[in-house]
């Protein structure tokens, strides 16, 4: 008797369609839904700068008719760290390849002997002991300076009492040697990574963002935030609140858009420039109000939109206690008061 055999049926179904192609991430092949997580790799035809780091990452050349046509965020972002660091390691290659091998020619200025006339002006006169003292023997005051390896020493020249030599604070000296032997930047990191003139420098700069925000609640020059009736909710805006940061408190401003700038910002088309004055203003106009109640230009605006929309009196009271707007009983005064006034309060809300 012969056995029977089970007919089957073989299908061949593709991974990718043209649809998933544009939610499959080419490296890690992970689904994106959100556009905005993914990156394009294909542009009218052309490769993107994506693209171009991708391929350099995974040495390969990536085709629109053979793999996916975007890469998660997280992908793109490996790829183009891992190009910045091999192209920085490339330029520190290139730089000490340029001076290994290479000769150092130094030129010190002597004093020239009694007979000898010197080719170039010096310094100091041979002739003067005075001067020519202080050349062959650091001093301060009348000791004598110990010097051992390492030691950093500061000469310092007088009109009237010649050149005199300091040996600093042994907790700053490598403060000292750095400010003389590399970049300006370098010593700023160096002064920054805990040297004990940390603290005193972050002090000092607490103290100039305090008087500029004292500057600020001048009533002599009154600031844009201080509400002062109907016309400073009606003329208030953005640029003109950036502005006057930009004159009067300059530091307070440096500080704040350094807190909020995102190195995301860059590739992002929508959110940079001008589209992050709001949100940065908004973020100043809040501590400034925390700093100074009177500063409430913002504050006030905002308890207008919410009554006009309808938000409840234990909302309003919630958020005034963040200090997003102010209380439900100020909210109403001025709105009775724009009533008596005949202000039209949907103009101004437009106009902001």
């Amino acid at each position: 008797m012969s056995s029977a055999i089970t007919p089957t049926k073989v299908s061949t179904t593709s991974v990718v369609s043209p649809k998933t192609r544009e939610n499959i991430c080419v490296v890690c092949g992970a689904h994106v839904a959100k556009c905005e997580n993914r990156r394009r790799l294909f542009k009218d035809g052309k490769k993107t700068p994506s693209c171009e780091e991708i391929e350099f990452a995974v040495g390969a050349s990536l085709d629109p008719f053979l793999h996916t046509h975007v890469s998660c965020r997280s992908c793109s972002n490996r790829a183009s760290t891992l190009l910045k660091h091999l192209q920085q390691f490339r330029q520190q290659f290139k730089s000490t390849r340029s001076t290994i091998g290479t000769k150092e020619e130094v030129v010190k200025r002597l004093v020239p002997c009694e007979n000898q006339r010197p080719s170039k002006r010096v310094l100091f006169d041979a002739t003067n002991t005075k001067y020519s003292a202080d050349l062959q023997t650091p001093s301060t005051g009348c000791e004598t300076v110990d010097m051992v390896d390492g030691d950093v020493l500061v000469m310092i020249k007088y009109a009237t009492s010649g050149t005199r030599t300091y040996k600093p604070q042994h907790n700053i000296k490598n403060l000292v040697k750095k400010m003389v032997t590399t970049s300006a930047e370098n010593a700023a990191k160096d002064l920054l990574s805990g040297c004990q003139l940390t603290d005193a420098i972050m002090k000092q700069l607490c103290c100039k963002i305090n008087s500029e925000l004292a500057g600020l609640c001048s009533l002599t020059n009154p600031s844009l935030l201080r509400y002062a009736g109907v016309d400073s909710l009606r003329d208030f805006s953005w640029a003109n609140l950036l502005k006057e940061l930009q004159d009067r408190t300059p530091l307070f401003l440096m500080i704040l858009e350094a807190a909020t700038k995102n190195p995301s910002q860059n590739r992002n088309k929508l959110k940079k420039g001008e589209s992050l004055v709001p949100k940065v203003m908004s973020a100043a106009a809040h501590v400034i109000s925390i700093y100074n109640d009177d500063l409430n230009t913002v504050r006030r605006l905002n308890s207008v939109m919410m009554k006009k929309g309808g938000l409840k009196k234990v909302a309003i009271e919630q958020l005034a206690a963040q200090y997003v707007c102010v209380g439900y009983g100020c909210t109403s005064s001025m709105l009775e008061y724009f009533g008596r006034t005949r202000w039209n309060i949907g103009q101004g809300e437009k106009e902001r």
